[in-house]
């Protein structure tokens, strides 16, 4: 899917009817450039026009913005690239807003999926405009319903439920789907939007998640074993909660354990060579103690980014917003190392200052955004390890059966 729209972005790029004057030498040049595929050096020249040194008026100018946001793209500076976008999507006068919204929907899809709104100030009928591809259109029905779902927002869930099927993004909308179902107590809707879900691989884990956390409120009781089962055969998670229940049954005292809490420690129990419950417990503890001594968030997300892999600590860690949230870092410092080996002439350049600005800003917050995130999970898995290493210490903990699976379960393996 990302290969076929980044095809379709690239080959099929509309024209926009502007009257503008007469274009600088500068412009003609960077779209020259842009024209012969050297992109980095398309990049200054536009530059200078957006600058106003050029004379060139507003229609050109705007022209040099889309021109701008493509060649860094294309540059895989996705994060500028975007960024240049956004102020196009938010100028609705913008000659170029429209053609943006391929670009953008690209860009979007090459990135962590960390809830950008930059789709929200559209016309919901953008998708369907010719100049949209229609392999674009999920990923802009997807970005803006999904966003508008999150934030309260209005035709959220009509968008995404407008995703086909046979659509990448069918399984990643019915997430989003699920809660808006479950919120509204809909517990059939809810319960099947997560079986689409759960039939792709990756996703698997995050519906048993949904449906985990909704479970209580929606009061499912013994019910929760028969929808876990629903979800198929994928992800760790489904594997491991039909097992706690089962030992749940046998009279172990897990009510207050959190989902996650129990999983983590039962992985590392499973998965470890010669570990036991009681011993996953107290390694965990030990990271956890030294993770506690860390005063900012910054701090906590350089430390765990650091450490061996841990399987307790790397299952408590796998829930999507912690995922995308560590994904966009990483994204962020690929970026940044890609501009330290670029032209150095390039560096020198007002362009390249920008790029290396908005990256660094960004990576600054996002660092910060995930490790609020990881403090978040491990305060959890702390609070759980008291009644985690009494159930540890009783029969019980040797009679909790997991498959081999959970031990190839993307978090870990």
């Amino acid at each position: 899917m990302r290969v076929s729209i980044v095809a379709a972005v690239i080959l099929g790029v509309a024209s926009v009817g502007v009257a503008a004057a007469q274009p600088s030498g500068p412009l003609e040049r960077g779209i020259r450039l842009y024209d012969k595929k050297d992109y980095l050096t398309a990049t200054v020249e536009l530059k200078r026009v957006i600058d106003r040194e050029t004379g060139d008026d507003a229609a050109n100018v705007q022209r040099a913005e889309f021109f701008l946001g493509k060649a860094l793209f294309l540059t895989q500076l996705t994060v500028p690239a975007l960024a240049t976008f956004e102020r196009i999507a938010h100028n609705d006068q913008h000659a170029w807003r429209e053609p943006s919204i391929k670009w953008i929907a690209v860009a979007l899809d090459l990135l962590p999926d960390v809830g950008s709104g930059v789709f929200a100030g559209y016309d919901p009928a953008a998708a369907d405009r010719p100049v949209v591809d229609p392999k674009v259109r999920d990923a802009f029905r997807y970005h803006r319903g999904a966003h508008l779902a999150r934030s309260g927002g209005p035709g959220g869930a009509e968008m995404l439920a407008q995703i086909g099927d046979a659509s990448e993004y069918r399984a990643r909308a019915a997430l989003v789907l699920a809660e808006l179902r479950f919120g509204a107590r809909d517990t059939h809707g809810g319960h099947a939007e997560l079986q689409v879900a759960a039939r792709d691989p990756r996703f698997a884990d995050d519906a048993a998640r949904i449906l985990l956390r909704w479970a209580r409120t929606l009061e499912l009781g013994d019910r929760t074993r028969d929808a876990l089962a629903g979800l198929g055969p994928h992800g760790a998670l489904v594997h491991i909660e039909t097992a706690r229940l089962g030992v749940e049954r046998k009279g172990a005292q897990l009510a207050g354990v959190s989902h996650d809490g129990f999983a983590a420690i039962a992985v590392a129990a499973r998965c470890t060579v010669g570990g036991s419950f009681a011993s996953a417990v107290a390694s965990t503890d030990r990271v956890l103690a030294k993770l506690r001594e860390l005063d900012d968030h910054v701090e906590v997300y350089e430390a765990v980014h650091r450490m061996p892999r841990d399987p307790a600590i790397a299952f408590a860690l796998a829930d999507r917003p912690v995922r995308e949230a560590i994904g966009f870092v990483d994204e962020l410092e690929r970026e940044l190392a890609l501009v330290s080996r670029l032209d150095r002439a390039w560096q020198t350049t007002p362009i390249a200052s920008e790029v290396l600005q908005e990256l660094t800003v960004q990576l600054s917050v996002a660092r910060a955004d995930a490790g609020k995130l990881i403090a978040q999970r491990l305060d959890g898995l702390r609070a759980d390890l008291a009644p985690l290493a009494a159930f540890g210490a009783t029969p019980l903990a040797g009679q909790l059966a997991l498959p081999d699976a959970v031990c190839r379960a993307p978090a870990i393996a």
